[in-house]
């Protein structure tokens, strides 16, 4: 008896993707902090490894988004292969599309905005109430929420596991 196995090539695919496509967001925001001449180690999340994790993140999705149904190579079938690698010229068509639709350029290094940030509602709300006049990407004190203690038994085993 045959037992039914998902194929999940599309969704590694995507994982994929988007692991690439944000070591090299980590790349170009490298880039840009060194074109302004601003220090990375200030930032809230910095890692000394970086740039060096970001390359290695990008060269290993590649060998797996190139490798991932090599399978096909070995014994010939165009569905395998169509399922195993119709996610690449979707992706960048995708993108290639979007950026020509918007007509987005790519910011060069000294273009990026590191000091104004586009804030939800309630972030805003709660950079309003702590202070009034901050300017540009608020601190994280001044954005986080003191944390609230648990009220029963089940919120005390949900904070020890999480």
């Amino acid at each position: 008896m045959d037992v039914y196995q998902p194929d999940l090539h599309p969704i590694l695919y995507e994982f994929n993707f988007t692991e690439a496509i944000s070591s090299v967001t980590n790349l170009a925001s490298g880039r840009g902090h060194k074109a302004q001449g601003r220090d990375r180690t200030q930032l809230a999340y910095w890692n000394p490894l970086q740039p060096g994790l970001a390359i290695w993140g990008v060269f290993w999705t590649m060998i797996f988004i190139l490798f991932n149904g090599y399978q096909v190579f070995f014994e010939w079938n165009t569905q395998n292969f169509l399922t195993a690698y119709i996610n690449i010229p979707i992706f960048f068509g995708l993108w290639i599309g979007w950026s020509l639709y918007m007509r987005q350029p790519f910011w060069r290094g000294e273009e990026m905005d590191f000091v104004t940030v586009c804030l939800t509602a309630s972030a805003f709300a709660n950079m309003l109430a702590h202070s009034r006049d901050s300017q540009g990407i608020p601190t994280i004190e001044e954005t986080d929420s003191p944390e609230e203690p648990p009220r029963n038994l089940g919120e005390k085993i949900f904070n020890a596991v999480f």
